[in-house]
This record gives C-alpha cells, sequence and structure tokens, in this order.
C-alpha cells in the first residue's frame, strides 16, 4: 500500500493507516517521506516537509512511531523518496539556470551525494526494511552551462544540437541516453550498496513505467538487471491496463520475479471541473487479476493509494485476493 499523503504523520493518522492496511490484506506499507518539500524526521541536512511542521509535537517522531505500530501489527514499511522532484523554493544550490522545471539538477554530483546521504540516513537511523526510490529520472534535460560544457567533454558532440534532434524526430542520440542513465543510475548503484551495508537484506524498489522516459535517465530494467534493484514498481493507474506496455516491459527483465505492478484505485473524472475519486472495488479486483495473470512470476501487487481505499475495496480485497496471509519473499536478491 503506497501513501502519498504522509497520513502518518500524527499519532491519530498512523494508527488509522496501520488499521486500514491491516484490514485489507496488505503487508507491506510504502509511506512517502520526501516529496521535495522537505524531511519528515528529524534531520539537519535539509528543511522540514511543511506537513510535519503544521502537526509539530514535542518529542514525536512520526516516522519511528509508524514503524513500530507497523511491526506491532506485521507490517513491513518501505520509506519512499521523491528523488529528483523539487516542490518548494529551497536548496537552490542544487538548482542551476537551465535546470528542468520543479526539479533537481541530477546531473549535479553534490545533489547526488546530497540525496544519497539523506536517504541512507533514514536506512541507518529508523528500522525499515525496505527503501523506495521515485522520481528516479531527470525530469527532461539539462540546459545549464555547466551541462553543455560536460556533455561536450565527455563526448565531443553538442548537447543543445542532440536535444533538438529529441525534440524534432523523438530521437535520443545513444550518448544523450548513457549521459542521463548515468546519473540515475548513480543514485540508484549508491543507494543500494549503502542499504545493503548497513541492514543485508533490505529491499531496495524503484518506481518507474518501464520503456518510457529513456531520455531521462529512467532505466528500470537495467537497474534490477545489474542486481540494483529488487523490485521495479511499473505505475498503470489507468482503466484499461496498458496490457502491451506491461508484456513490452516485463520481457526486458532478466529474472521476471523482479518485475511487479503498481495498479490506482482512483478514477479522474475526465470533464470540466474534473475529480479524483476511489475507484469501484470490482474494478480494482479485476485489475488485481489481470496483473496476476500479466506478471505471474511477480511476487507482489501493490496499489497506489491510501487516500482512496474505500470501505469497499478493503472488504473486496479482504474476501478475494488478499483472503490469504501475504508471505514476504524478499529479496529476490540473495543478501
Amino acid at each position: 500500500m503506497f501513501d502519498e499523503k504522509f497520513s502518518w504523520i500524527t499519532k491519530e493518522g498512523a494508527d488509522r493507516l496501520i488499521e486500514d492496511t491491516k484490514k485489507a490484506g496488505f503487508n507491506v506499507l510504502v509511506p512517502c517521506v520526501w516529496h521535495g518539500r522537505g524531511t519528515s524526521w528529524p534531520s539537519e541536512r535539509a528543511p522540514r516537509e511543511p506537513r510535519w511542521r503544521a502537526n509539530w509535537v514535542r518529542n514525536h517522531d512520526p516516522l519511528a512511531y509508524l514503524i513500530e505500530r507497523a511491526h506491532a501489527s506485521g507490517i513491513e514499511v518501505h520509506p519512499w523518496f521523491t528523488v529528483s522532484l523539487r516542490q518548494r523554493d529551497m536548496l537552490s544550490h542544487f538548482v542551476d539556470p537551465g535546470t528542468p522545471t520543479k526539479s533537481f539538477n541530477m546531473h549535479d554530483a553534490a545533489f547526488r551525494t546530497f540525496i544519497v546521504e539523506l536517504i541512507l540516513e533514514v536506512v541507518a537511523r529508523y528500522d525499515v526494511d525496505g527503501v523506495n526510490l521515485d522520481y528516479i529520472r531527470t525530469r527532461g534535460f539539462c540546459r545549464s552551462t555547466p551541462c553543455h560544457e560536460e556533455y561536450r567533454a565527455r563526448y565531443g558532440r553538442d548537447l543543445a544540437a542532440d536535444i533538438r534532434r529529441y525534440d524534432d524526430r523523438r530521437d535520443v542520440v545513444a550518448s544523450l541516453h548513457e549521459w542521463t542513465r548515468d546519473v540515475t543510475t548513480d543514485v540508484v548503484r549508491r543507494v543500494a550498496e549503502g542499504a545493503r551495508q548497513l541492514k543485508p537484506g533490505i529491499v531496495v524498489s524503484v518506481d518507474t513505467i518501464v520503456g518510457v522516459w529513456r531520455e531521462q535517465g529512467a532505466a528500470g530494467a537495467y537497474w534490477a538487471n545489474n542486481g540494483w534493484a529488487d523490485v521495479v514498481f511499473h505505475m498503470d493507474y489507468e482503466h484499461p491496463l496498458r496490457t502491451s506496455t506491461i508484456i513490452a516491459g516485463r520481457d526486458m527483465f532478466r529474472e521476471p520475479e523482479r518485475f511487479a505492478l503498481l495498479l490506482g484505485n482512483y478514477e479522474l473524472e475526465k470533464r470540466q471541473g474534473a475529480t479524483v475519486r476511489s475507484r469501484d472495488g470490482a474494478l480494482l479486483i479485476q485489475h488485481i487479476q489481470k496483473a496476476r495473470e500479466l506478471t505471474p512470476d511477480s511476487r507482489t501487487t501493490a496499489v497506489y493509494q491510501y487516500p482512496f481505499l474505500s470501505d469497499e475495496q478493503v472488504d473486496l480485497l479482504r474476501r478475494g485476493p488478499f483472503k490469504e496471509p501475504a508471505v514476504a519473499v524478499w529479496p529476490v536478491r540473495q543478501p
């Protein structure tokens, strides 16, 4: 169960989140702890998450409380980090003129070190079972002067010309692909190596759409095939599911059990004044059953996201695909 809305910042919210997650039959909780706005745990490395500041209680560590309550209920906790996303004006030294909008500059080695150390701080400080990396892509092309200079020095090519080629023909020059993939891979590899050193057996997962955002360095299958990602969550929140994209992504994995589907439990009403509502429970069950048909080797099915987990969905999950208690089988990788 993925929770992006920081439902657990208060004790009451954490208790409710754990109760609902357990009732629905999930055995893993993936709470967003870094959404490009600040930390949701005590840290001197970055400003605080506004939602934590707004609900601050002396001597209360919300993440520690959440993990304690989750483990008491038999639920694993895999903190979720949106790596390149920048959602408020902070840490401006990691944003050059020419950095993609609402993003940190992934080509900045200092930023990559910062975000890796920030993630590993949580792994070292808390009794976590896994770590989840989202927005692990550049979110566009860096067009800053240092990026132009680095690209020319490394490849002897003009960055602006190669970007125009992509813009005009959607043709990713091999050097451009390698350039973006190297910086995202640097983060995934260092997080995986550092986290496993701190906690052997920890699960490292990433969120992406396999085969998409290639020009932004998204490389889920590459990371899994090289052993840095234990699980790659392929995001598909649509109805109907994009079957051809799922199959194409799945077939890129040497070990197909590393490929898992992250399904949506909500609907976006596509009309003027569009609103988001919980998906019909029967349709969610249908998607889970279809996902299991498409990924028979996968060891997990995940749902995004908690605020739209309705009573109907909970009831149908417990009487249907989650009727039998889940058994932890991670990691795929041998520790």
